[in-house]
This record gives C-alpha cells, sequence and structure tokens, in this order.
C-alpha cells in the first residue's frame, strides 16, 4: 500500500470513531468542504500543516496518527 492510501484510510478511521462526516470535519480544520473526501480517496495527501490540523479537529494527538500510518504502512497485506 502507499503512504496516500494508508493515510486515507487513517483520517477516515480516526474520522467516523468521532462520529463526523467528510464536510463536518473539512469546516472543523476549514478547509474546502471537497478536502477531507479527496484526502480519504487519495486524491491528495495533506502536508505536514494539514495533518496537525486535521489531528486537532479529531482531537487525536498527531503522534498517535503518525503511529498508526507507519504502523498499517509497514504490515504486510493478507
Amino acid at each position: 500500500m502507499e503512504l496516500k492510501d494508508v493515510v486515507a484510510l487513517q483520517v477516515k478511521f480516526f474520522r467516523e470513531q468521532k462520529g463526523y462526516s467528510q464536510r463536518e470535519l473539512s469546516d472543523i480544520c476549514n478547509f474546502p468542504s471537497s478536502y477531507i473526501f479527496k484526502v480519504e480517496k487519495g486524491l491528495r495527501l495533506p502536508n505536514l500543516e494539514n495533518i496537525f490540523k486535521i489531528c486537532d479537529g479529531l482531537s487525536i494527538k498527531p503522534r498517535d496518527f503518525i503511529a498508526s500510518v507507519e504502523e498499517k504502512l509497514h504490515t504486510p497485506l493478507p
């Protein structure tokens, strides 16, 4: 799996855990309404600043988000 795909999965996972729609998270983070959609579809890879904004919007620590991405990135597919 590519990095953008793992980031997409993890953003979606944490967003759904919080019960937010893509639009709600975009609004919380002050992103254009389609930004989270594009991230979750693997069409955009957020830069570090936007990863911090997403994490803040989801009330998670950026290091926990990065650790989850790293774990998934290095876990072999079944």
